[in-house]
């Protein structure tokens, strides 16, 4: 939602990591693209595709570079 405009363009907004969350990079990408798809589009923000397209495009460059791999 709005929070999404707002945090990927503010470069100095900095997530605050979960001590407790094991994910590696790609699960956490998995996760996120995973709740945007529940999102319907009519209920989305209008750039809701966008990010869709830029975690499914960096998740696939992590997994082209190896950081998949246990």
């Amino acid at each position: 939602p709005p929070s999404l405009t707002w945090g990927g363009s503010a470069p100095t907004t900095a997530a605050a990591p979960d001590p407790n969350d094991r994910l590696g990079p790609v699960a956490q990408l998995d996760r996120a693209l995973s709740l945007l798809d529940s999102v319907p589009a009519s209920a989305g923000p209008a750039d809701l595709l966008v990010w869709t397209l830029r975690l499914a495009d960096l998740r696939d460059d992590l997994l082209a570079t190896g950081a998949g791999q246990p």
